[in-house]
């Protein structure tokens, strides 16, 4: 993808979840079913970044344990401030692939629905190196993605293939505009694989702890993928 597009979409996909923070908020007002196993992966007194917080309903997993250090980031001002109004002052803005820490800080950085909305290998590959920098050594990352291969998915991603064959998408392959009936507004997306994931994870320095399918009522909804800053744990 040309970079000048993929900052584009960028700014687009920042002004159109800023613009849209309470409608967006209101579908995201609980935690995914699918999360709450997800607890396994802290460990008592970690210092945790959550990259691309959006309203800040991933605090709620780790509210319990006094003992971790939360700390959720956005690049959009409005869902901060729902965050802060809702959660307290763990939260700030800050430009995701640009992380405002020093090396080495965190013990786990969560990223859940973000990288699919990172255009471009370019910039995917900046935002997992720029987790990496922030990451102690043998810290894990633990990413979510959608997983656009649905049946119900099926005919955009053909559409946005055959229009990128013909030459008539300035989009990659296996990336789509999705229009929520929700929210009414055409937001990018990358459909990761599993395959893709894993690859580019490693490709960024990380060893493959998992990586598998989250289900949601026997439907595959979302990918987990989980890497660690070290070269111990190969697949």
């Amino acid at each position: 993808m040309d970079t000048k597009y993929a900052k584009y979409l960028i700014a687009e996909t920042k002004n159109y979840f800023s613009e849209n923070a309470e409608a967006f908020s209101g579908s995201r007002n609980y935690l995914w079913p699918e999360l709450e196993d997800l607890k396994k992966y802290t460990k008592e007194g970690e210092r945790i970044l959550d990259l691309g917080c959006g309203n800040g309903r991933l605090f709620e997993l780790f509210s319990g344990e006094k003992s971790i250090e939360y700390i959720g980031l956005d690049s959009s001002e409005e869902f901060i401030a729902k965050a802060r109004e809702k959660y307290g002052n763990h939260f700030k803005v800050a430009d995701l692939l640009k992380i405002p820490f020093p090396d080495n800080h965190f013990d786990s950085i969560w990223s859940v629905a973000v990288l699919p909305h990172i255009p471009s290998k370019q910039f995917r590959i900046k935002a997992l190196r720029e987790i990496e920098r922030v990451l102690k050594k043998n810290g894990q990352v633990i990413i979510i993605c959608w997983n656009l291969y649905q049946l119900r998915y099926l005919r955009i991603l053909l559409k946005f293939t055959i229009r990128k064959l013909v030459g008539l998408s300035k989009l990659d392959f296996k990336d789509i505009l999705l229009t929520p009936k929700k929210m009414g507004i055409r937001r990018y997306y990358h459909a990761f694989t599993r395959r893709e994931l894993k690859k580019l994870l490693k490709e960024t320095g990380f060893s493959i702890k998992k990586i598998e399918f989250l289900k949601r009522k026997d439907k595959k909804v979302n990918i987990l993928a989980v890497g660690l800053k070290c070269d111990i744990i190969k697949l």
